[in-house]
């Protein structure tokens, strides 16, 4: 009987729990999918060197990145990490394997891709929806525009209520979808070989 009373009274101040107020996610790079490089490598102009300058996040609050909302009262998504840099390092890093040469100095570049972060956002429901919207301008080694534009990536994805690593993930895979949407876009393509 004493047992079942402590059972009991252990289940109710578990429920009794005050809500979380909100989730802290670290932006680590963790993507769960990759880039066809077979489709985009072909494409990419042996000659062109790529300079990715720091991204401007100009988003009204930088650590806000999305909400649960799969109850009554949504539960904000936050995060300490640097988006901009998230941004400019995973770009680096997918760009480069996918094919471009990237350097790091604008002064060793034939090109600069300059960035401003639009919009970094996951909504959590019953799946998780991401979004990642970026301005984009495509600088040649003299500062002429060559090309620019907005582009998005997103990712939706099945996972476990408030996991950091699923809002990792979903992240992480945005930045994918906005390479592979940035590579698929001619106009930025043709733009290296533009005069």
């Amino acid at each position: 009987m004493r047992a079942a009373v402590i059972a009991l009274a252990v289940s109710w101040m578990s429920n009794c729990r005050a809500p979380i107020s909100f989730l802290s996610v670290p932006l680590q790079y963790r993507p769960t999918s990759h880039v066809d490089v077979v489709r985009y490598s072909s494409l990419i102009p042996t000659q062109a060197k790529l300079y990715i300058a720091d991204v401007a996040d100009v988003r009204p609050d930088s650590s806000s990145v999305g909400a649960n909302i799969e109850g009554k009262q949504p539960i904000p998504i936050r995060t300490n990490s640097a988006p901009a840099g998230f941004i400019r390092d995973a770009l680096k890093r997918e760009l480069g394997n996918a094919g471009f040469v990237i350097v790091d100095s604008p002064s060793n570049a034939t090109h600069t891709l300059e960035l401003q972060l639009v919009r970094l956002w996951a909504d959590e429901s019953s799946t998780y929806h991401t979004e990642i919207t970026t301005r984009l301008r495509l600088l040649d080694h003299g500062g002429a525009v060559k090309w620019e534009g907005v582009v998005a990536g997103t990712n939706t994805r099945f996972g476990r209520s408030l996991s950091v690593e699923n809002y990792q993930d979903s992240f992480s895979d945005s930045v994918i979808s906005l390479v592979e949407n940035l590579m698929g876009n001619p106009a930025f393509m043709n733009a290296f070989r533009a005069n």
